[in-house]
């Protein structure tokens, strides 16, 4: 049985392969393993997701770690994926897109959770099956947003790009 951290609370509501998490608050996010089970832990706001099988990233290559789960967020929610930054210093690669925009309707059985892996170095690299990958957070969705079409910004300049002080 797979113990899901989330704060301080622990959750052993398993079922066949889902399992709920649920915060304080009536917030509800529905997990399903598609491999092994393993422990979702918690770590500041993010919560680290899992290698599911040892995968190998060829040199200058992109290539999906599979990360064993479905996720189901609940209504007017997204979840973000990033990658944890000892990825790519450990290991040598790097998310291939920044970060995964997962919205709520990507939840059928078959849409594993995967990380867009890029080898950056000159020898290929396994990535070991546990190894904590990336890490994913649950946001609230975009509202719908209308545009208003203006000829000034009636705002003064800034000075471009990096004019904050980069």
């Amino acid at each position: 049985m797979a113990e899901v951290y989330f704060d301080e609370f622990v959750y052993e509501d398993i079922v066949g392969d889902r399992v709920s998490v649920a915060q304080e608050s009536d917030f509800t996010l529905d997990v399903r393993f598609t491999r092994e089970k393993y422990a979702i832990e918690r770590h500041g706001g993010w919560i680290d997701l899992q290698c599911a099988q040892d995968t190998l990233v060829m040199p200058h290559k992109a290539t999906i770690i599979p990360l064993g789960i479905n996720l189901r967020v609940p209504c007017g929610y997204e979840t973000i994926i990033a990658p944890r930054s000892s990825t790519c210093l450990n290991h040598g690669i790097m998310a291939g897109n920044s970060i995964g925009i997962i919205e709520e309707d990507y939840c059928g059985n078959l849409d594993e959770l995967g990380l867009i892996a890029v080898n950056f170095t000159d020898e290929p690299v396994t990535i070991e099956k546990g190894l904590r990958v990336c890490q994913f957070k649950v946001v609230r969705a975009m509202p719908e947003v209308h545009f208003n079409l203006v000829t000034d910004m009636g705002s003064a300049n800034r000075g471009g790009y990096g004019s904050t002080g980069l």
